[in-house]
């Protein structure tokens, strides 16, 4: 059965290769199997297909995520642009320790990577339970953003 699941994630990777990339020439059909190989490799190394269930059901719940990430993405970025075409460019940069509810290390790894890829704010450090943020303004920590972040991976997770 564990066989079946290595296959099965193998399987998935090379799909999931196809789909984000598009491209069927040879050449990167060659260089697409060559990465595919490479990720799986990393994932025995990892450990992750000991227990690919854990793993499977958050990339399954992914389509659903990724495009709010997305989102977020965008607002971001046009609260970045407004900030730097003030006329005076002043910033209130801060680093806090944000919430991390996420009972895996990889929910750990995506809730850290979702905050640094939105615009304005970056992942220090992620340890359990917390994720040490720096923020190009300190008005970033206000409200419910992050914590509305965490809940998402959280549910990401699954129960």
């Amino acid at each position: 059965m564990r066989n079946m699941k290595s296959i099965a994630t193998l399987a998935l990777l090379i799909v999931s290769w196809l789909l984000w990339s598009g491209h069927f020439e040879p050449l990167m059909l060659v260089f697409g199997l060559t990465s595919v190989l490479f990720v799986y490799w990393l994932l025995g190394r990892l450990g992750v297909l000991e227990h690919p269930d854990e793993y499977l059901s958050i990339f399954l719940r992914l389509p659903f995520y990724v495009p709010w990430l997305m989102w977020q993405v965008l607002l971001s970025n046009l609260q970045v642009a407004r900030l730097i075409w003030r006329p005076t460019l002043r910033t209130t940069p801060a680093v806090r320790r944000v919430r991390a509810t996420q009972k895996t290390d990889l929910g750990l790894v995506i809730y850290a990577n979702s905050v640094t890829l939105t615009p304005g704010t970056l992942s220090v450090d992620a340890q359990a339970g917390t994720v040490l943020v720096h923020a190009l303004e300190a008005s970033s920590f206000e409200g419910e953003g992050f914590q509305t972040m965490d809940a998402r991976v959280s549910a990401l997770e699954g129960d």
